[in-house]
């Protein structure tokens, strides 16, 4: 063959195709996505059939959501959610003020690596981090990647599962003073 295909330079193309520095002006976007997702978790939700395939979809839609929600809310507290370019530096949180756009990659920090940074940038608060806000949040990553990323036969669904994520949500909401409307 004389063409030869270059698959690192495939997806590259690809990515920077979709690279985008995100900032504050892009927090009503992430919460117009959020409650998109909200709104079809709740309407595929269902108690009686746990291991369905909506009530799975429902699972993964509200924990998209939360990533969403958790975002926005970094954006407004002035922090850029892409990480740096350098290996070195890309598990490092970087106020807006702080880095030059052409400093940061197209990926963006994870949900996990987000949700336990959280506690080191949130305003003051009276909260039990972990308790109140993270649980939430860790339940919402945990749906999500069980039923996008692999097959299970027991339903992951705890009693209180999505009070708490609710209620993670709302405070996260309040701290980050961001104005989500609340589909939950």
């Amino acid at each position: 063959m004389d063409s030869y295909f270059n698959i690192k330079e495939f997806i590259e193309s690809r990515e920077n195709y979709y690279f985008k520095v995100f900032r504050e002006k892009d927090i009503k976007k992430f919460n117009d996505e959020a409650n998109k997702f909200i709104e079809f978790s709740n309407k595929w939700h269902n108690f009686r059939k746990p291991l369905s395939f909506k009530n799975r979809c429902s699972k993964i839609f509200l924990g998209i959501a939360s990533e969403l929600i958790l975002k926005a809310a970094y954006l407004k507290l002035g922090y850029f959610i892409n990480q740096h370019k350098d290996k070195k530096k890309k598990h490092i949180l970087f106020k807006v003020d702080e880095i030059k756009d052409e400093d940061l990659s197209m990926k963006t920090h994870s949900f996990g690596f987000l949700i336990r940074e959280l506690n080191s940038v949130l305003p003051k608060h009276n909260f039990d981090f972990d308790k109140d806000i993270r649980k939430g949040l860790e339940i919402a990553r945990i749906w999500r990647n069980i039923n996008a990323h692999t097959i299970t036969s027991r339903d992951i669904w705890h009693g209180d599962d999505h009070i708490n994520i609710e209620k993670s949500l709302k405070i996260l909401t309040h701290l980050a003073r961001n104005p989500i409307r609340n589909n939950l």
